[in-house]
Parts: C-alpha cells; sequence; structure tokens
C-alpha cells in the first residue's frame, strides 16, 4: 500500500530463491528467514497486480477485508482453521469480490503469484 502514494511505477527485485509464494513457502519451511526478502518481493508483486488489474475502488475494499479477517482471524467459512495465507487472500479478494469478473481477475493474479505461471490453483 505504501508503493500506491510514489509518483513513480517500482519494480521490485527478483527473487533469486523462488519463483512464486507456494515455491517460496515450500523451500523455506522450517528455516530461519533472516536476510530472506523473497516473501516480501513475491507478495508486493501479488498485491500491486490485482491493485492494477482491479482498480482503486475493488482493491481497497477487499484489502480491507484481508486485513481485517488476518487482525481477527474472521474467516470461518473456507479458511475456518487455516494458518494465515493464500486462503486469506482468496477469501478477501475472490470469494467477497463484488462481481464474477473481479473474482475471476483475482483469482487469475492469485493463481500467477502463488502457484506459479500455468499451474492450477491449490484446492
Amino acid at each position: 500500500m505504501e508503493r500506491l502514494t510514489y509518483e513513480e511505477p517500482f519494480s521490485p527485485p527478483v527473487c533469486s530463491s523462488a519463483d512464486n509464494l507456494l515455491q517460496w513457502e515450500e523451500r523455506s519451511q522450517g528455516l530461519p528467514r533472516l536476510g530472506d526478502s523473497c516473501h516480501y518481493w513475491l507478495g508486493y508483486g501479488l498485491f500491486q497486480d490485482l491493485y492494477e488489474a482491479l482498480s482503486d475502488t475493488a482493491f481497497r475494499p477487499a484489502f480491507s477485508r484481508l486485513y481485517v479477517s488476518l487482525r481477527d482471524e474472521a474467516h470461518a467459512g473456507p479458511c475456518f482453521g487455516i494458518e494465515r495465507g493464500v486462503c486469506y487472500v482468496r477469501a478477501a479478494f475472490m470469494d467477497e469480490a463484488d462481481s464474477e469478473e473481479a473474482a475471476a481477475t483475482a483469482e487469475r493474479i492469485i493463481d500467477h503469484w502463488y502457484d506459479g505461471p500455468g499451474q492450477t490453483a491449490a484446492p
């Protein structure tokens, strides 16, 4: 969200240890995360693409839903009993989207950043 206030476009550095968030999670499981900022850069890419594709008026309410659900651990539906992660992102941007078109757009972007290009979404 901080990057939205800048006038110039920002391109984050490429993550050298993973191509997508799922791969990063699998490779870093149980390892110390000191010095590895890949999760920040991959997450930045995800949210930047969502913002650009959905527009400000669709992105902000979804991001707000995500923030509140993570803060309050409020998803009793599809994310009940699941640790914070992509389930909450999918719920906020897809399950609770204002339109089918917005949900489909969010799904495509989330799948790309989480599962990798050309991959299907995890159940």
